[in-house]
């Protein structure tokens, strides 16, 4: 009962079955149709007798052997696939139950099914009538000093086959570098060895193989009109003929090969080599590309990615090694060439493989190299850490006790090394951490650099694109990290000593901000990227405040109600304190503030300090720079003064109008309403009493003034004419009391 409801549910579903088991049953009537050819061909090969001999018709006999291991291959391949059975046996019973017969097929594969079960045992019976004694030794030598040649002869190829298994061995990259760095210069000058060899075939195969047709003993008429053409062929040859001529060579092998054939190869040798060569020469005129990958292509690495990855590790740990390391990702552009024709199936999994493989490797590299400038940066940072005045008091009470005679004859304290001795060598062979680490770096740049881009399975991969990203992922966190801390409160822009300090707190900061954003940071960082690079920082910057004012103006619209009606009652304190109460995210337009000082502030210590490097760099084109800023006269259309203000801007130069600022608030739209009541909710400040209303009324003015001070269009004159600079000079007494207060 079981068994028919199986069979009901197969009913129901056949149309299924059909579709989705056809490829699978199909892919098994091509192999065994490919089986019937391959099997008629060899039985006509040996109906034939044809001669085979390497050193003779190498073409021929290599072609006969890449036929029988893809028969092989295929057979040992089919008879691993677990489910062959249940999948024709599956088919046959759906098409059976569609078109009330089965499959003419099906009875012969079903049967080469079960024949391939010990797919080498059937081979093996069915190569019986094709074996052949490949070679034997002699044995008519009776002294083994005699032999001494042929043993030594394979004792160097034990030796290399012992080469050939030793994948860890510590200079395999370098070997693989090499290799590959040959079949560049093969590719790169291709044309050059084409012209060469087709000179090769025409100056001498030719004449050479006139000369041994013309020797031959016997040779009948339509090999010699066959050869005649192949000898004018070659006089004339060019670069497009090869692919053909290489065919009618290899025909003629065959032909000359079977047992009747008037001019057999295996009587004439010499005739035979020289065919080989001659083809060879071709293949080197017309074939270029198929040579390389035939004699130097290593994809074989693509099934043994472990061991690959292993060797990978190994060169990255051997500093004289790291040079090598980009062979690997060059590896990965071999491994399409594994592909076989009979097995599309497997090219998107090879692809898939080399992709992730070359990205695993390039993505090494570059952490390595990202790891070893933090080193270097670290080795620096300690080494000016040493010249700090903190660290000459050691110094100063050494010296003080070298003069006073307090010493007795006891040994005094080892005198403690200064800084820069690391600098001084006596001989070459002296080397520091700090040369180590930059003899690495230079090592692995050299293989960064090797090649700008790679192409694996139709995609490209550029090595310093990857050393980059990592650089930019390590680097950007100091930055995040200080304007974070700095719009938070923990950190504070000191314009005396125009750097970013620390600010006292409950958790002191992991790092000091002065050592991040001081003059010789700044510098250091503007000599790293460079005025494009700056100019880039500077648009970002910019970007990110007008982000900000985007921010505030929804804060204005959302309180606009209230803002318009303190706008009216200002001479209203009550009014304006329940006003005041309603209005809604203070804190973040406070805060939001602060971060557009910060920027500005740490723009304007980056644009001081390009300023600086330019004019050490470029002096005399900075000064004619700051001649045209400088002598703009003020009637001059505001398009040419904003291209001047640009290029100052470029260099460093502080502007009147920021070009920059300008571009970035050019997309917000202004809305300005001018009155004379704008300064009088400051001076109602003056008057009040109540503490939450005055908590910032010193900070408040002082930020007038300054703002005041740093505007080229503000004066002091025109801030006094409306504002009692009074209210000024108190604000600066209080807060200087403050400081003192707190201070003691």
């Amino acid at each position: 009962i079981f068994f028919l409801q199986q069979l009901a549910q197969l009913q129901k579903e056949k149309s299924e079955i059909l579709k989705n088991l056809a490829l699978y049953y199909f892919t098994f009537v091509d192999v065994m149709e490919f089986k019937d050819h391959v099997c008629e061909l060899l039985n006509t090969i040996d109906v034939c007798q044809v001669f085979f001999d390497i050193t003779v018709n190498f073409d021929l006999t290599k072609n006969y052997l890449d036929l029988i291991i893809t028969y092989t291959t295929l057979m040992i391949l089919l008879s691993r696939i677990e489910e062959r059975k249940a999948i024709i046996g599956l088919y046959n019973y759906a098409h059976e139950m569609t078109h009330g017969a089965s499959d003419r097929e099906y009875p012969r594969l079903g049967q080469m099914i079960v024949d391939y079960e010990n797919p080498l045992k059937k081979m093996m019976e069915e190569f019986v009538p094709h074996s052949k004694v490949c070679n034997h030794f002699s044995q008519e030598h009776t002294v083994v000093k005699a032999l001494s040649i042929a043993l030594i002869a394979i004792l160097n190829i034990c030796v290399f086959v012992s080469f050939s298994l030793s994948f860890l061995h510590r200079h395999i990259a370098e070997l693989i570098f090499y290799m590959e760095e040959l079949r560049a210069h093969v590719r790169k000058y291709g044309p050059v060895m084409q012209r060469y060899y087709v000179q090769y075939l025409s100056g001498f195969d030719a004449v050479v193989l006139n000369e041994l047709v013309q020797n031959l003993s016997v040779c009948p008429e339509d090999e010699s009109i066959i050869m005649s053409s192949f000898v004018n062929t070659m006089t004339s040859l060019s670069v497009k003929q090869g692919n053909r001529f290489i065919f009618f060579l290899v025909s003629f092998q065959a032909y000359t090969s079977v047992s009747k054939a008037s001019l057999g190869l295996a009587d004439h040798r010499e005739l035979g080599k020289m065919m080989n060569t001659i083809i060879f020469h071709t293949k080197m005129v017309d074939s270029l590309v198929e040579m390389l990958v035939e004699t130097s292509d290593l994809s074989i690495f693509c099934f043994y990615s472990r061991a690959f990855e292993k060797m990978f590790q190994q060169c990255l740990e051997l500093p004289s090694q790291s040079r090598y390391s980009i062979a690997f990702p060059l590896l990965c552009t071999h491994f399409m060439s594994c592909t076989h024709e009979l097995c599309p199936e497997e090219r998107h999994h090879i692809g898939d493989r080399s992709l992730s493989l070359c990205n695993m490797f390039l993505d090494e590299m570059a952490k390595q190299a990202r790891n070893l400038i933090t080193d270097i940066c670290t080795e620096q940072c300690t080494l000016s850490d040493q010249l700090l005045p903190k660290h000459c008091a050691k110094t100063i009470s050494q010296a003080v006790n070298k003069k006073s005679k307090k010493q007795t004859g006891k040994k005094g304290e080892p005198e403690r090394e200064k800084p820069g001795v690391e600098s001084m060598r006596k001989n070459r062979l002296v080397v520091t951490n700090l040369d180590k680490l930059h003899t690495a770096l230079s090592e692995l740049c050299f293989s960064i650099n090797y090649v700008p881009n790679m192409v694996v399975w139709e995609h490209t991969f550029t090595p310093r694109e990857y050393l980059t990203s990592h650089l930019e992922i390590r680097f950007t966190k100091y930055l995040e990290t200080l304007l974070r801390q700095v719009s938070n409160g923990h950190i504070a822009y000191f314009p005396a000593m125009k750097a970013f300090v620390n600010l006292p707190t409950e958790n002191e900061l992991t790092f000091n901000a002065e050592e991040y954003s001081d003059i010789s940071e700044m510098r250091a960082l503007s000599e790293l990227l460079g005025p494009y690079g700056m100019k880039f920082l500077s648009e970002s910057l910019m970007w990110h405040i007008s982000s900000q004012v985007a921010e505030l103006k929804k804060l204005v619209v959302e309180n606009v109600e209230v803002l318009t009606q303190m706008r009216t009652s200002f001479d209203k304190p009550d009014q304006m304190a329940a006003l005041f109460k309603r209005l809604s995210s203070v804190d973040s337009v406070l805060k939001r503030m602060t971060i557009i000082g910060v920027i500005l502030s740490f723009r304007s210590l980056a644009q001081e300090a390009l300023r600086d490097v330019l004019s050490y760099h470029i002096p005399f084109l900075v000064s004619s720079i700051e001649d045209f800023k400088d002598h703009i006269p003020r009637e001059t259309d505001m398009k040419v003064a904003m291209n001047v203000y640009e290029l100052s801007s470029a260099a460093g130069l502080p502007c009147e109008i920021d070009p920059a600022l300008v571009v970035a608030l050019s997309s917000q739209k202004s809305v300005i309403r001018e009155t004379s009541m704008n300064l009088n909710g400051l001076l109602k400040i003056g008057q009040e009493t109540d503490k939450t209303t005055t908590r910032n009324r010193e900070s408040v003015y002082l930020l007038l003034d300054m703002i005041v001070q740093e505007s080229p269009f503000l004066t002091m004159d025109l801030l006094e004419s409306c504002f009692p600079y009074v209210l000024l000079r108190n604000a600066y007494h209080a807060v200087y009391k403050q400081s003192v207060t707190s201070s003691a």
